[in-house]
């Protein structure tokens, strides 16, 4: 981050007027005087000088007792620690170390940008023909190594050794191993150099060399989709009717087979039986179709004899009658 130095203020004193250059009479840049810039004026005057009183008047959150000051707690950004181990350090929360390391995070992002630019000079080959940006893309490319925009983004950081010396750093993840190259990037004489074996490789790219395809990353798992409210109803469970077990007959213990002599001889018992009652049965037909015809012959001659007979007596009556009444007129 380019630090600015105080000229002085407009002549309409609504703003402040700042040089690159430390005791200029003159400067290039202007920021206006502005109500909110004034309020965080105040607002770092404040926290500067451990007021507790909020501005407006108003109860404000009491400050944390911590064992750094808000320069320390810059200073121990700057220098890579992290915001939690910082917060560690001091005996505070990280919301506030938060507050203080806003502006050092933002000049650690500005001198990644500035090593991303620049190109690489390496050992006994020059300098590369691309910048650092391209060239680690190309080398990873190489290596095989698939790794979206965002993650490039994330891999990068940067720390400050010294006053004009900042070590630069990215990380990344190959054969389920880390790996971290870091260059040192020097303000002052503007070079970059590789300060370990991974460094020179990746930052390096020989002149006519053309851009390799590059890897897809591994497409993102979709997020998925937060489930649906739940309704819960209260199940009452009504008892069960009860299933009586249905009585099983008792089994019947099958016969043994008869002998097949035993079944032989039943058999033929059995068949000449029938024939015998076949037989017996014809002869009784044939006896009373042989007795019918003689029963009716006989009964048609006793039928004949009585009427000859009641003619006979007939006859003879008449005659008699006739004897009478003729006798009965020769007496007269």
């Amino acid at each position: 981050m380019q630090k600015l130095h105080l000229v002085g203020f407009t002549t309409e004193h609504d703003g402040l007027i700042f040089s690159a250059r430390k005791g200029s009479k003159a400067g290039g840049y202007l920021v206006i005087l502005d109500r909110e810039l004034l309020t965080n004026i105040a607002e770092a005057e404040r926290l500067r000088n451990g007021d507790q009183e909020h501005p407006e008047g108003s109860p404000a959150r009491p400050r944390p007792t911590s064992r750094l000051t808000p320069r320390e707690i810059q200073a121990y950004v700057r220098s890579g620690r992290s915001i939690p181990e910082v917060a560690a350090e001091a005996g505070v929360d990280a919301e506030w170390v938060e507050r203080f390391a806003v502006p050092i995070v933002a000049e650690q992002a500005q001198m990644v940008e500035r090593a991303l630019a620049m190109t690489y000079s390496k050992a006994r080959l020059g300098q590369s023909s691309q910048p650092l940006s391209t060239s680690v893309r190309w080398n990873l490319a190489d290596k095989g190594v698939a790794l979206t925009d965002e993650a490039f983004e994330q891999g990068w950081s940067a720390f400050q050794l010294q006053d004009e010396v900042w070590m630069v750093r990215f990380r990344y993840t190959s054969r389920a191993r880390l790996q971290v190259a870091e260059w040192e990037l020097d303000l002052g004489t503007h070079q970059l150099a590789s300060r370990n074996r991974l460094a020179s490789e990746l930052g390096y790219v020989e002149k006519g060399r053309r851009p390799p395809a590059l890897p897809a990353p591994a497409p993102r798992m979709p997020t998925p989709p937060p489930p649906p409210s739940r309704v819960v109803e209260q199940v009452i469970e009504e008892p069960e009717p009860e299933v009586r077990p249905v009585p099983t007959p008792p089994a019947h213990p099958r016969r043994a087979p008869a002998p097949r002599t035993r079944r032989a001889a039943t058999r033929r018992k059995s068949q000449g039986a029938r024939r015998t009652s076949a037989s017996k049965s014809v002869s009784k037909k044939s006896t009373s179709t042989a007795k019918t015809p003689a029963a009716k012959r006989s009964a048609a001659k006793r039928s004949a004899a009585k009427r000859s007979a009641a003619k006979r007596s007939t006859s003879a009556a008449k005659r008699s009658a006739a004897k009478r009444s003729a006798a009965t007129g020769s007496a007269a």
